[in-house]
């Protein structure tokens, strides 16, 4: 089920659409592109959240993290992209 909590959440404030992550044991792919306060994110190819995040208490730069339970998820093939020189 979708909740705040499961792929493709924005991490305890806001559900995705559906839970698009595929059976455990498979890969998922996984997309997110912010620009500004800007987030969108697909699972597996298919778009499940499109919001906007603003909170006074999290920096607008820095570093980016990665999320999960104990023991229970590996990440391969991380690539992030800066955006700002983007051809308009």
């Amino acid at each position: 089920a979708a909740d705040a909590y499961c792929t493709g959440a924005l991490f305890s404030y806001e559900a995705p659409s559906r839970n698009a992550a595929g059976p455990q044991g498979d890969w998922n792919q996984f997309r997110m592109v912010v620009k500004g306060d800007r987030v969108s994110v697909e699972v597996n190819g298919e778009a499940v959240l499109n919001t906007t995040a603003s909170d006074p208490e999290i920096p607008t730069s820095g570093y980016v993290a990665l999320d999960g339970i104990a023991g229970g998820i590996s990440y391969r093939k991380i690539l992030v992209t800066d955006l700002s020189a983007e051809v308009r």
